[in-house]
Formats: structure tokens, sequence, C-alpha cells
């Protein structure tokens, strides 16, 4: 199944990730997903080594699962564009340039070690 994340920054819907999946209509709080969806989306990141790694990393940093799902979304897939985030084959993850949210709050994990986040 192919995913889109989205982190709407102006309030036009709520300052939150937004969830599409490919065939269903509309958009899911991320918070409101099932601890399966979740895992299911966790589990599709980990196949992908970069993901893999960056994962591993930020679990030193947050714990649970679901905030460091939140906070790899927040990295590396909160632009709304006409690409998913998760594609076909499973393993297809198609990493945006966004503007990182922690870039200057000294607790970004990432920060010179080349790491799925790009700058």
């Amino acid at each position: 199944m192919k995913i889109e994340f989205y982190f709407d920054k102006t309030g036009t819907l709520q300052k939150k990730i937004w969830v599409k999946f490919d065939g269903v209509p509309g958009w899911d709080d991320f918070d409101k997903l099932s601890p399966e969806q979740v895992e299911s989306i966790f589990g599709r990141a980990l196949k992908n080594k970069r993901a893999h790694s960056a994962l591993i990393q930020l679990s030193k940093f947050i714990t649970g699962k679901n905030e460091i799902l939140k906070q790899f979304i927040h990295c590396n897939w909160s632009v709304l564009d006409k690409i998913w985030d998760i594609g076909e084959p499973d393993i297809d993850l198609n990493f945006e340039s966004v503007q990182c949210p922690h870039k200057h709050s000294g607790n970004c994990p990432f920060d010179g070690k080349g790491l799925v986040c790009i700058k």
C-alpha cells in the first residue's frame, strides 16, 4: 500500500501530521492511527537501510514507536506532493528535502552523520 504524509504548518487542517493511504478516501490524523497501522508503517521503513539506521539512531533519543515515527516523518516526509512517500514495492521510500524542524535546536541526532534527513 502506498502512503503519503503531510504536516500542515498553516493550521488549515490542524498543525499535525496527516496520513493518506492509497485507495482510502480522505486523510487520517497520525495520532489516531491504530497500533497495527503504526507497526505497518514502521516495519516498512525498517526495510530500507538508510531509514533503518535513522530509526535506530532516533530510538536513542526518543521513546515509543509512535514518537520515533512522528519525528522521522517530520524530518523526511512532511511535504504534500504527488509522489508517494512510501511506494511500491515495500522498500520503495521517497525521501523529501524538508526544512528540518530541529536543525537549530541542538536535538538533531543526524547532524553530520549523513543519515536519511536530507537538508
